[in-house]
C-alpha cells in the first residue's frame, strides 16, 4: 500500500476526531470541586448514594412506595442498634436498626402535618411521656 495514502487517511483521521471532540459541549465543573473547603452542591438520581469521608455515614436515594426519599444512617455491617433518617418531599422518619435488614420507625412527621412517636399520635405522646421506644 502506499505511504501517502496511509499518511493521508491517518491525518482525516485524526482531523475528523478533533472536529468531533471539539464540537461537543463541556462538562459544567462546579468552581468549588476545585477549591479546598470550599462547599459543593451536587446532583444525585435514585440508585446514586454518598458517604462522608473518613466517618462512618452515608445516605442513599431511593423510592419506598412509589416516592422518592433519601436514606441516611451508619455504614457498614454494625448497625444494629443506630438510627437512619428516611426523608421524602413532605415527610420524615427516624428509624431504630434492630439488623442490617430490620427496623422500626420511631418517629414519624409530615409537614404541615401531625407527627406520630412509638406509633402514638403527638398529643398522647407527651400525655404519656413517651421515652426511648424500642
Amino acid at each position: 500500500m502506499n505511504r501517502g495514502l496511509v499518511l493521508a487517511a491517518a491525518v482525516l483521521a485524526l482531523v475528523c476526531l478533533t472536529a468531533t471532540a471539539l464540537s461537543q459541549q463541556p462538562v459544567p465543573v462546579d468552581p468549588g470541586a476545585v477549591l479546598p473547603g470550599v462547599p459543593q452542591q451536587v446532583t444525585v438520581r435514585v440508585g446514586d448514594s454518598v458517604v462522608v469521608d473518613g466517618v462512618p455515614i452515608g445516605c442513599e436515594i431511593t423510592r419506598r412506595g412509589g416516592r422518592v426519599v433519601l436514606e441516611c444512617g451508619r455504614t457498614g455491617a454494625d448497625v444494629a442498634g443506630t438510627y437512619m433518617t428516611i426523608v421524602g418531599a413532605r415527610t420524615v422518619k427516624v428509624a431504630r436498626l434492630r439488623s442490617a435488614a430490620v427496623a422500626k420507625i420511631i418517629l414519624t412527621a409530615t409537614q404541615r402535618g401531625g407527627w406520630r412517636a412509638c406509633g402514638t399520635s403527638a398529643g398522647t405522646a407527651r400525655a404519656a411521656g413517651v421515652r426511648g421506644c424500642r
